[in-house]
């Protein structure tokens, strides 16, 4: 009776010349110099990322690509649009108007507070005798 490391043998033994074909091809495709890849090698791996990655997201990766271009035309517009610096323009009549107003209440509120003014001083309480008190009673 046959092992079963023989029995497995026989059946793939009919795979040795194809894997022998194989081998040889990728021994082929090697530099013989150095043993690094042919420059087809790399077209070959970059169209087999391309069909891996890229190809099956389509959609994925192109509105990625569409945001991206927005984000940078809308960077490209925002530095043409702005002025390197601060616009000298000359200033109103009405804006000259407002700063009296403006220094006046900030010197309102800037105001020494500590000591109370004479009209905010409360009035001392003088106690009353109990008889002068209204005609309530207890009764």
């Amino acid at each position: 009776m046959k092992t079963p490391r023989e029995l497995l043998l026989a059946r793939h033994q009919a795979a040795t010349p194809k894997l022998d074909a194989l081998r040889r091809g990728v021994v082929a495709g090697l530099d013989p110099a150095n043993g690094r890849a042919c420059p087809g090698f790399v077209a070959r791996l970059l169209t087999l990322l391309w069909r891996g990655l890229v190809f099956p997201c389509r959609r994925t990766w192109t509105a990625l690509v569409a945001v991206w271009v927005l984000l940078v035309i809308i960077n490209v517009a925002q530095r043409e649009g702005s002025s390197p610096g601060p616009a000298k323009s000359p200033a109103s009549v009405e804006i000259m108007m407002t700063y009296p107003n403006q220094e006046k209440i900030l010197n309102e509120l800037l105001a020494d507070r500590s000591q109370p003014m004479e009209a905010d001083r409360p009035k001392t309480f003088t106690p009353k005798p109990r008889s002068e008190t209204s005609g309530l009673t207890a009764v």
